[in-house]
């Protein structure tokens, strides 16, 4: 054990290994690694109110993420009535695989790219039978192909179809889904309460309504100030459920919360305004682009304050919600400004560059407690969200960076993902030598999702330009510096070879030769050969070559040191 910590690369500052994951490489390494110039601190706002006394540093405005979100009690009692009374033990295995699908659904394809990708599949699998000779008359190989090619459309397409929540599969979406829906919901509605305080919604109206969880979750936060909850769903079991969750089981009782009104179709959206829109998981019901379209521009008409978008956190649903933010930001009043701006997530109005730079999606956790009478499901949920203000950003508005990763706390330092309010990723790396005990407070008790309250300005970063012992390029350190390697392998037998440009350009397995090649940005430059003798890891800079050379652990430094080093960085 020992030995093999010896020749693991640790923190740049630190040298520590404890918090370094190889998994987290390529995601918290897209960016180069920067620290806040000396003279960055938090917000001047924030720093007097808590001089004052005004708040803990643990509880500065900037955090969002709540501890551990919980159902009302008389939400989860009126789960347990309908339980005893309609459910049984099949019930759990049910919720879990309908909760699975859920989370597992992709973008339905439009009519063209259908039937681009079936004439692609129908010509792969004609030029397979002509190989495979296959002797049947004509008719029956025409059968054959159609019925093959329709097979491997329905798995490529992700087999998009509608849900059927009518009869028993409500009953197993409310155990399935009620907690979580409420969660988040709640999350994003508290971040709005928390960012806004004088803003109190006098009517809501929530497309999609399901099991109400909307409502419950607006009637925590705001109470009896919201005078109506206008309520739609298409399917009439949901809102019969929602409601008999209102009544808490009884279908007698009045139900505990007023002015809530469920219907199965939309108002006009010329002549109904409300305060704030909220439709959860009901952008990939769409079944095309052009409905989803439809939908967000209704729902942006009807929106007089704030509209409120959630999906599930995978990329389909963070497509989704990229689709209705460029959309609505692109819709411009008379005088040629924009109708809205994102107020949460995004520090800006730009391209989200996530999207355009790490083509992964941006989603967030919920921390949660399970119903009473479901347990077996996770206690966090991940999703992606967007809310969009109506008018033009105000000027004395806040505009803090957001962590989108969970941080990386080290020793006397921290490791920030963050997303800026320029339209930029940054790596921030905030230290307790260097900065404030206020700000560095602030970057060990700010989680995922939360705000780092810090006033935002140009020329604040300052780039680190990391080199290795070896006087490596500051991109492969920057990727290396973190990674859990020994000898050049990975724990579990895999041996890497890294391109020169960002990432990785293979990734060999001894046991089984298996090769993954992975695409990512070539930037040749013939200057840039090195290898990194301290791990074992030989860089090289055509990727067509193999990397049998690197699985040879018995040579020594010294051996490797001798071969083809290249001269340090900055010498002729």
């Amino acid at each position: 054990m020992a030995a093999s910590l010896q020749n693991m690369v640790g923190c740049k500052l630190c040298k520590n290994t404890t918090h370094c994951h190889w998994r987290r490489i390529v995601r918290f390494y897209s960016t180069k690694p920067c620290t806040l110039k000396r003279g960055a601190d938090v917000d001047p706002a924030v720093s007097s109110r808590f001089q004052n006394g005004e708040f803990k540093m643990r509880k500065h405005p900037g955090i969002m993420r709540q501890r551990r979100i919980q159902v009302p009690e008389r939400l989860d009692s009126a789960v347990n009535v309908l339980a005893e009374r309609y459910f049984n033990q099949s019930v759990l295995e049910e919720a879990k695989k309908m909760n699975q699908q859920l989370q597992m659904r992709h973008v339905p394809l439009e009519d063209y790219g259908k039937q681009a990708l079936r004439d692609q599949i129908q010509a792969d699998i004609s030029k397979q039978a002509e190989t495979m000779a296959v002797h049947l008359p004509e008719k029956s190989q025409h059968d054959w192909i159609t019925s093959r090619v329709n097979k491997k459309l329905k798995i490529a397409s992700g087999h998009w179809q509608t849900f059927d929540y009518t009869g028993r599969n409500g009953l197993v979406y409310v155990i399935s889904r009620l907690a979580k829906n409420y969660s988040v919901i709640s999350q994003c509605l508290l971040e709005i309460h928390n960012r806004d305080e004088q803003f109190v919604p006098r009517s809501v109206y929530n497309y999609g309504s399901g099991t109400g969880s909307c409502v419950w979750a607006a009637h925590e936060i705001w109470g009896k100030r919201v005078f109506e909850y206008y309520c739609v769903d298409p399917v009439q079991d949901m809102n019969t459920i929602a409601r008999l969750l209102l009544q808490e089981g009884e279908e007698q009782k009045q139900m505990y919360i007023r002015g809530v009104y469920f219907r199965q179709f939309s108002p006009s959206d010329e002549k109904n305004k409300f305060e704030l829109v909220v439709s959860g998981y009901t952008l990939l019901e769409q079944p095309n682009r052009s409905e989803r379209l439809k939908t967000i521009e209704r729902l942006w008409n009807m929106t007089q304050d704030y509209l409120v978008l959630v999906e599930v956190g995978s990329f389909a649903g963070y497509s989704v919600i990229m689709e209705a933010r460029d959309f609505i930001l692109k819709k411009t009043t008379k005088d040629q400004e924009p109708e809205g701006h994102v107020f949460a997530p995004c520090p800006h109005d730009l391209l989200c560059p996530k999207k355009s730079l790490e083509k992964v999606p941006c989603t967030f956790e919920v921390d949660l407690k399970q119903l009473a009478y479901n347990k077996g499901l996770p206690d966090q949920e991940r999703y992606s969200y967007i809310i969009i203000k109506r008018g033009k950003k105000s000027e004395g508005s806040t505009q803090w960076p957001r962590l989108i990763q969970p941080s990386v706390c080290a020793s006397d330092h921290t490791h920030c993902k963050v997303c800026c309010p320029d339209g930029n990723l940054s790596q921030v790396i905030i230290t307790k030598r260097k900065h404030s005990k206020e700000l560095y407070k602030c970057s060990r008790v700010s989680r995922w999702g939360d705000l780092l309250p810090v006033t935002w300005t140009e020329n604040m970063l300052t780039r680190h330009d990391t080199t290795h012992k070896a006087d490596q390029s500051e991109d492969k350190d920057a990727i290396i510096a973190d990674c859990d390697v020994n000898n050049g392998f990975l724990n579990d037998g895999t041996n890497l070879a890294w391109s020169d440009s960002f990432g990785v350009g293979q990734k060999t397995e001894t046991n089984d030769a298996r090769v993954d090649n992975r695409e990512f940005n070539q930037n040749k430059d013939d200057n840039c050969k090195s290898s990194i003798s301290d791990v074992g890891i030989q860089t090289k800079l055509d990727n067509t070559e193999t990397i049998q050379d690197l699985e040879q652990p018995s040579k020594t430094k010294s051996e490797v040191q001798t071969e083809s080093m290249p001269p340090p960085l900055g010498t002729v």
